[in-house]
């Protein structure tokens, strides 16, 4: 045991040294550059997701899973020190040994999994992260209370922001929904912002329970995504072709949601 802490006080110092941060040590520079890699600034972002649908448990793949998130970033005009996160996402299920639109006990094509709107806020509050989130997921408007269980990390070049969420919910139509995700973002010194990346795995108590992982790449177009998706999208589900414009927006929505998907 004696052996090992010379090493340990070493990894110490380096998780502790300038330029590395936890919860609570955020500065402005890296407030900005989570906002910009995030969600742009003010043009449209995109975030093509593809990944898989496991049984928790046994592991067994159950579907592939192909999606992307249409985001902007606005100022939050009642608080200087905020911005808007507006996007919406769909995901779409395919079957894994032919690659179509997985279909449901009934034999037709199950329909996507799609958020007309989400709202996120965050907020630089001193050195720390605030974060909060309304969505609507097609039934119901939800929101979260506000959180600051951001970290961000420095290794080398490499900057990591981390977050997750816990959620469970009792929902209109009396189901439950009971959640737990965590996001993992790396933003590199030596790339492009277009070429950034993130992780994400959800781990979900129904129907399943299942687990879901997929890796997000950004893009500044919705045509630069693979034409499967972009082709699916046009045909079924427009609105997502493009973020949210503004809150105005976001408020039309509230009152529109059960007629934007076309459910085939």
């Amino acid at each position: 045991m004696r052996a090992w802490l010379p090493v340990l006080a070493i990894l110490g110092a380096l998780f502790a040294a300038p330029g590395s941060a936890s919860a609570g040590g955020f500065t402005p520079d890296l407030f900005d550059a989570w906002i910009k890699m995030r969600a742009g600034d003010g043009t449209p972002v995109f975030w093509y997701a593809k990944g898989n649908v496991l049984q928790e448990g046994t592991g067994k793949l159950l579907s592939h899973m192909e999606g992307f998130e249409a985001a902007r970033a606005i100022r939050d005009p009642a608080k200087p020190n905020s911005w808007l996160h507006l996007s919406r996402k769909i995901f779409i299920l395919r079957d894994p040994a032919t690659g179509s639109i997985l279909t449901g006990a009934d034999g037709k094509p199950r329909p996507p999994i799609a958020y007309p709107y989400q709202v996120r806020t965050y907020t630089l509050d001193g050195d720390d992260f605030v974060y909060s989130v309304q969505s609507h997921d097609m039934t119901a408007v939800t929101e979260e209370p506000p959180q600051r269980n951001f970290t961000v990390q420095r290794f080398g070049g490499v900057t990591h922001f981390n977050y997750a969420m816990f959620v469970d919910r009792l929902r209109g139509d009396g189901s439950r929904t009971k959640f737990y995700e965590v996001n993992d973002f790396f933003l590199r010194p030596d790339a492009k912002t277009e070429q950034a990346r993130f992780q994400n795995t959800w781990v979900s108590a129904g129907p399943g329970p299942t687990v879901s992982n997929a890796t997000f790449t950004r893009t500044g177009k919705f045509e630069a995504m693979p034409k499967g998706i972009v082709d699916y999208v046009r045909a079924n589900a427009p609105l997502w072709m493009a973020p949210p414009q503004d809150m105005a927006e976001i408020e039309r929505l509230r009152k529109l949601v059960p007629l934007l998907l076309n459910q085939r």
